[in-house]
């Protein structure tokens, strides 16, 4: 049997990325899911663990200068916030979900 023989072609999903079409080995799968991905759609955690003086910075440097924050950043924030956010979205997209927020 040929290596591509072997290879299974399938949905994975990830929390912060969006979902991707694959045609891998169960090693390459092995792989990739301690990146993350799974085989099934990922509920997004929508708030983490509360660090206050994180949060804190995040949200005055976003008050001074939103585009300033890494996309890293700007999700982190938003999930502090409790807002739903995807690392994949774009950055104006992110902003505004962190002002929905702030609401």
């Amino acid at each position: 049997m040929t290596e591509e023989a072997k290879k299974t072609r399938t949905w994975i999903y990830h929390a912060d990325k969006k979902p991707k079409l694959v045609n891998v080995t169960a090693e390459e799968l092995e792989a990739l899911e301690a990146d993350g991905w799974q085989d099934s759609p990922v509920e997004q955690a929508d708030q983490i663990e509360d660090n206050d003086q994180e949060r804190d910075e995040l949200l005055e440097r976003f008050n001074e200068e939103p585009t300033d924050l890494t996309k890293d950043e700007l999700v982190k924030l938003g999930r502090y916030l409790g807002v739903k956010m995807l690392k994949a979205w774009k950055e104006e997209t992110l902003i505004e979900k962190v002002r929905s927020g702030l609401e």
